[in-house]
Order: C-alpha cells, then sequence, then structure tokens
C-alpha cells in the first residue's frame, strides 16, 4: 500500500508544478492583449477654401501622441502659416512650403490627449489666401483605418524613419503608401483619393511577394477618399507593393516602397 500513496503524491505534486510553470505565461498572454488593441490612428480629409486637400491625423507614439498636418495643392514652393491645437497636449504654430509634389506636413509630438479630445488646425496660403481647417475627435476612427518619436524640439520633422511615395493611377486618382519602421514593428499605410463618393475598390499588399492584406473599401466623404494601415512585425522583407482597382470604372492603381 505505501507505494501507490507515494505515486499518488508524485503525480500530485508534478501536477501543481505544471500549473504553476504554466501560469505566468497564461498570464502574459492576458496582458498583451490590450497593447495590441490600442493602437489605432484616427485621420480626417477636407477640402480648403481654393481646391487644395488637407488630412489631420493622430496616432498613438512612444506614450503620447504625433499630430500630423498635411496640404496638398496644385502649387509648388508656396508658403502656407499654419496652427495645431491639441487642447490639453499644447499648441503649435509655423510655416511651411509645399514641395515639388504640391504638398507639406508636419509632425508633432505631444502628451496629454486622451479619447474625446479634439484636436484643431488651420493654414493659410500667403500668396492665394487660401485657408484650410480641419478638425477631429480622438478616438473617432474618421478616416477608415483598419488598422487593428521624439519630443518635439520646435522644428518640423524629417520623419526620417519613413518611405513615402505617391502614384498617379489609371486614370484619375492617385494612390500613396507609406512605410514607418517603429521600435518593434513596421506600420505600412496607404491612401487612395478618387473623385467620387460611394466607389467600390478592391486592393492587395504584399510584402516581398506575399500577401499580407487584402479587401475592399469605399470611397468616402468630400474628398472621395479611403485609407488602410496595418502593422507588421520587423522580419518578412523590406519590399511592400500595393495594387488596388475600382470596381465602378476599372480604374487601376500601383505603388511600392522600398524601406
Amino acid at each position: 500500500m505505501t507505494k501507490p500513496k507515494n505515486l499518488s503524491a508524485i503525480l500530485t505534486a508534478g501536477a501543481v508544478l505544471a500549473l504553476s510553470l504554466s501560469a505566468p505565461a497564461l498570464t502574459a498572454v492576458a496582458s498583451a492583449s490590450p497593447d495590441d488593441s490600442s493602437g489605432d490612428s484616427d485621420e480626417a480629409y477636407g477640402i480648403c477654401t481654393q481646391g487644395a486637400r488637407w488630412q489631420l491625423e493622430v496616432e498613438p507614439e512612444h506614450s503620447g501622441s504625433e499630430v500630423q498636418w498635411e496640404i496638398r495643392s496644385e502649387s509648388t514652393g508656396q508658403d502656407w502659416a499654419y496652427t495645431i491645437d491639441a487642447g490639453s497636449g499644447g499648441s503649435f504654430q509655423g510655416s511651411a512650403t509645399t514641395s515639388r509634389e504640391g504638398r507639406w506636413k508636419v509632425e508633432k509630438y505631444t502628451t496629454g490627449l486622451s479619447a474625446g479630445a479634439t484636436v484643431s488646425a488651420t493654414a493659410t496660403n500667403d500668396a492665394t489666401g487660401e485657408t484650410c481647417t480641419g478638425n477631429l475627435t480622438v478616438g473617432s476612427s474618421a478616416g477608415g483605418s483598419d488598422d487593428s518619436g521624439s519630443d518635439d524640439n520646435g522644428r518640423d520633422d524629417s520623419n526620417e524613419d519613413s518611405n513615402e511615395r505617391e502614384r498617379a493611377c489609371a486614370t484619375a486618382a492617385t494612390i500613396r503608401l507609406k512605410v514607418k519602421d517603429r521600435k518593434n514593428r513596421v506600420k505600412v499605410r496607404f491612401a487612395v483619393d478618387s473623385d467620387d463618393a460611394g466607389e467600390t475598390w478592391k486592393y492587395r499588399m504584399k510584402r516581398s511577394g506575399n500577401t499580407v492584406l487584402k479587401g475592399r473599401a469605399r470611397t468616402q466623404g468630400s474628398a472621395a477618399k479611403f485609407a488602410v494601415g496595418k502593422r507588421l512585425p520587423k522580419r518578412g522583407g523590406k519590399v511592400f507593393k500595393v495594387a488596388a482597382n475600382n470596381r465602378t470604372d476599372d480604374d487601376r492603381c500601383k505603388v511600392l516602397v522600398r524601406q
């Protein structure tokens, strides 16, 4: 009778040890889940008073938020004055000049923004007087993304950790792809600007030949635009390619970025 009791004790001790070893792994998985779902960015788009387009974006960045304010016009080398009001996150102002592609963008790091906060931005063209006004509520996901810095130094950020390319599509639309290298992951985002809201587009994103994202989207709002983003592991290739087809009028777009 002694051997069965010892055997039972050994089995019981083994079971307790196995549970104690597995418990930390279960806890680690559970604690990682909120971080995976909290990285969504918010975007808003619109048209300025003379036809230029604006985009306002807020995304989580290093325990704070990065506010991006971008203007796209048809003119090169024009100076604009801008202001960004992030409420409790502070305010920023300065000037920017359109590039050869007829656009400019500033990125500002801030803390203090939380869900429900409002971010406002304005821009005025010094030469033409055109004005742009954008507003965004943090947590609204206004841009339609399905994507599950450093401190500001008083100058416009150069965004050296990202590659971006824009291409004209077969007919009227344009497509832009941005690949941003972060600490642990790579953030990939593309946007399609078209002429009409309500168009249905089919898209596919490949990373070094392997499909990492595909689906359908509709152009929305006065900007007739949709945007899609995804966070990917560091490893997996450095060539990103997106193809999008307009199911309404058969417009076709392609863009490629090497990180």
